[in-house]
This record gives structure tokens, sequence and C-alpha cells, in this order.
């Protein structure tokens, strides 16, 4: 996490993506969800908490849970892997990053990867306060 903390920071989200098709991957929305809230959001910085990478937004939070393979990745080796790319955020800039993970399948519909965090909407108890 802290190398992204050298990349991420201050770069503004164009749109969200899933390459390999995967569309459970999301808690709390669609892609079409994620995408209208994180639509401009900036990026403040990037933090590790327990098993959570959180990305904290000029407006809320996402939060990552990477599972046994999980990485955050700004670049793929090779195209091949975006076979294992569940999410990727696109940024202004052309950039992207990739959650990737070589174990996740659609068949773990129980197992969300991604979280958003609205601040506007109160759940009651915050995961990360």
């Amino acid at each position: 996490v802290d190398y992204l903390n050298t990349e991420i920071p201050n770069k503004t989200i164009q749109s969200v993506d899933s390459p390999n098709g995967y569309k459970n991957v999301c808690e709390n929305g669609t892609l079409i969800d994620y995408n209208k809230f994180l639509k401009l959001k900036k990026i403040d910085y990037i933090m590790r908490r327990g098993k959570f990478i959180v990305i904290k937004l000029n407006i809320g939070y996402i939060l990552f849970h990477l599972r046994m393979t999980g990485q955050l990745v700004m670049e793929l080796i090779k195209e091949s892997e975006l076979k294992y790319v569940s999410f990727q955020l696109l940024f202004t800039d052309g950039s992207k990053l990739y959650s990737f993970s070589l174990f996740c399948s659609e068949n773990q519909n129980s197992r969300k990867l991604i979280s958003l965090i609205d601040p506007s909407k109160p759940v009651g108890v915050y995961a990360l306060s």
C-alpha cells in the first residue's frame, strides 16, 4: 500500500469497470451505482486497516478486501491478466488501478470485494471509525 501513496493521491476518478465481467464484486450497489458515486471524486490517501485497503476520497471511502491472493496494482504485467481483474478505477489522467486476484470467481456471490462508504448516508456505526 505504501507505494500507492506515492502514485494515487490527488488523482481524479473518471470511471470504474470490471474487465473480467464479474458483476458481484460490489458490496452495496452495482457498477452503475459505483460509477455514479465515484465519477470525478478525488483520492486523498490510501491506507491499510486490518484486512482492508481503504481509499479515502474527498467525499467518502472505497474499501477493498483483497482475500488471500489479492493486490492493488497500477500496471499489469501481461494483457492476459485482465481475466483476474474484477474491478478497476480509471483516472482522468489515463492511468488505472486494478484490483487483481488469482482466485476470485463469480461463484463467490457471498464474498464481495469492494464497498463504498458514503458519509451522506449514515449507516449507524462506521466500520473504520
